[in-house]
């Protein structure tokens, strides 16, 4: 079965570039694998995490050119560790999502995030991630205290240093 995150409609919309292929990865070797071989085709990539891009950057390119979207809604898992008070989170999880697991997994702890379940955490919390309860616990980026970072030359990176694909 075939599933598209096509949150904002735009992305059907006949008037707007269309994608050449659309790369749904399911593991950050695959997405690292994916971001390797755009980089070798002759067209633009774009990576979605949840399709609410106000500005359609997660939908079209500029000047109509081919493009690639590399669609994250696979990578969406979400770990909470209640015993460590932490939640690794992928990016193509929406916001949800998180908040259905940490809700699982304790009644008394939240994640300060935005309104919407269907937007996307890469692009969310990429973007400080403005919250209901962001005036007392700050803002979504300001309570992440590691990740794990895909650069455009598809190297993996944990805070600053360079890290080996598998682990």
């Amino acid at each position: 079965m075939f599933h598209l995150s096509a949150y904002n409609l735009r992305i059907t919309n006949s008037s707007s570039s269309n994608p050449v292929a659309i790369i749904l990865p399911g593991t950050k070797e695959q997405l690292l694998a994916s971001i390797t071989c755009c980089k070798n085709a002759p067209c633009e990539f774009i990576i979605r995490s949840g399709g609410h891009s106000f500005e359609g950057l997660s939908y079209s390119a500029w000047n109509h050119q081919l493009f690639v979207l590399i669609d994250l809604m696979n990578l969406n898992r979400v770990l909470v560790d209640m015993e460590s008070k932490t939640a690794w989170v992928e990016a193509g999880a929406t916001l949800g999502e998180i908040y259905y697991e940490v809700s699982r997994a304790s009644s008394h702890f939240g994640f300060p995030a935005g309104l919407y379940p269907t937007i996307g955490s890469g692009g969310h919390i990429g973007s400080e991630g403005w919250g209901l309860m962001s005036r007392k616990y700050g803002l979504a980026s300001d309570n992440v205290v590691d990740a794990i970072l895909v650069d455009s030359n598809g190297r993996l990176w944990l805070s600053t240093k360079r890290i080996s694909p598998s682990g």
